[in-house]
C-alpha cells in the first residue's frame, strides 16, 4: 500500500451511514456561467458563494434528518457541495445535539468521499500545473496557484502526492477542527488520533515514513481509545486500523522489513522494542501480542520464517487474507 498519507486506506475502511445520492443542482451560484474547469482559479469562489447560500440557512434550526436532506439534495460532481454542507451542520446543528452531530458527521463524511471520488480525475486533469504545483506549496507560490489551494481548502481538500502522481484528499485536521466542539468525546478522540495519524504518515513506496517505535505507540493509542470508549461508533473502523498497523510492526513492509534479508533474524532495534514492551506493565492487549511474539521468536533464535510467523498471526487472529506470502 504504496501511500505517504493514509487517508484513502481510511476512507475504504469507513463504516459510514449511507445518505443517497443525487446529481441534483447544488445552491444558488453568483457565477452561473463558470465550469469546473474554472472556477477554482477564481479568487474567493468558494467562499462566495458560501456566504450568498448562508444567508438561506439564517434562522433555520436542524437536527440529523434535516441535515441529511439537505446533503441529499447537492450535488456530489461539485467541490463546493463539501463547502455547503459544513456551513450547514454548523450553522443549524446546536452545539448541544451531540447525537445528532455524530451521526450528521458521519453523513458528511460520505458526501465528501462521494465528490472526492467524483470530482478527483477531472480536478487533477484539468488543472495539471496548478495541482502539481500546489502539492507542497507556500506562500511564495504564484497567485494560481494560492487561489487553487485556497478553494480547495475552502472545501477541506488539498493536493497530494504519491509515487509521483497528484490526488485530491482531505486536509488531516479537517474533520477534528471542524466537529470537535459538537460530537461525543469518543468521536471527538477518534478524530483527534486519524488526524494525528494522517499528519504523520504511515507507508510511502512500500516502507514506513515513521519508525517502528512511532508505529508501535500508534498501535498503543487505538488499544488505549478501544478500552475508553467500547461503544465507539467508530469502533469497527479504528479495530481495522489498529489490526493493519499491528501487522505490519510484526511482519513489515515491501522496503522496510523486520527480519534481516540475508539472516532472517528479527532486526536488533524491533527485538529491543518487543522486548520493551514485554516488560510493560499493565499487559495490554497489544504488549500481550508482541509479548506472545517476542517469546515465540526467541524460541527460534528469532529467527522469522513465513510459517512459524503465518502459524502465531492465525493464532491471534492476524492471518493474512491473501495467501501471499506473509513477511516482506
Amino acid at each position: 500500500m504504496a501511500l505517504k498519507r493514509i487517508t484513502i486506506f481510511l476512507s475504504l475502511l469507513s463504516v459510514i451511514a449511507a445518505c443517497g445520492t443525487s446529481k441534483k443542482a447544488s445552491s444558488s451560484d453568483p457565477d452561473k456561467g463558470l465550469t469546473l474547469k474554472t472556477e477554482l482559479l477564481k479568487p474567493g469562489y468558494i467562499q462566495r458563494i458560501v456566504a450568498t447560500n448562508h444567508v438561506k440557512l439564517l434562522h433555520t434550526k436542524g437536527d440529523y434528518n434535516s441535515f441529511k436532506t439537505y446533503v441529499k439534495g447537492l450535488d456530489s460532481a461539485r467541490p463546493e457541495s463539501i463547502a455547503f454542507a459544513m456551513d450547514y451542520f454548523k450553522t443549524c446543528i446546536p452545539l448541544s445535539d451531540s447525537i445528532s452531530a455524530d451521526s450528521s458527521f458521519l453523513c458528511f463524511r460520505d458526501k465528501l468521499n462521494k465528490v472526492l471520488f467524483s470530482i478527483t480525475d477531472s480536478v487533477v486533469k484539468w488543472y495539471a500545473g496548478v495541482a502539481d504545483s500546489s502539492v507542497g506549496a507556500d506562500t511564495s507560490a504564484s497567485p494560481r496557484v494560492i487561489t487553487f489551494i485556497n478553494n480547495l481548502k475552502a472545501c477541506g481538500l488539498g493536493v497530494f502526492s504519491t509515487e509521483g502522481e497528484a490526488y485530491l484528499d482531505v486536509l488531516p485536521d479537517y474533520y477534528y477542527q471542524s466537529f470537535k466542539n459538537w460530537v461525543t468525546l469518543d468521536l471527538k478522540q477518534f478524530l483527534w488520533l486519524q488526524q494525528n495519524d494522517l499528519e504523520q504518515g504511515f507507508v510511502e513506496d512500500g516502507g514506513l515514513v515513521i519508525s517502528f517505535d512511532t508505529l508501535y505507540h500508534r498501535i498503543d493509542n487505538w488499544d488505549k481509545y478501544f478500552v475508553a470508549y467500547p461503544k465507539s461508533i467508530c469502533n469497527g473502523e479504528a479495530k481495522e486500523l489498529y489490526y493493519s498497523y499491528l501487522k505490519i510492526l510484526l511482519t513489515g513492509e515491501d522496503n522496510t522489513p523486520v527480519f534481516n534479508a540475508d539472516t532472517h533474524v528479527l532486526l536488533p532495534e524491533l527485538k529491543k522494542l518487543f522486548a520493551k514492551i514485554s516488560k510493560q506493565k499493565p499487559v495490554t492487549k497489544t504488549s500481550k501480542i508482541i509479548s506472545d511474539y517476542y517469546t515465540m521468536l526467541s524460541k527460534n533464535g528469532f529467527k522469522g520464517t513465513d510459517a512459524i510467523v503465518k502459524k502465531f498471526m492465525k493464532g491471534h487472529g492476524l492471518d493474512n487474507t491473501d495467501e501471499q506470502p506473509l513477511l516482506k
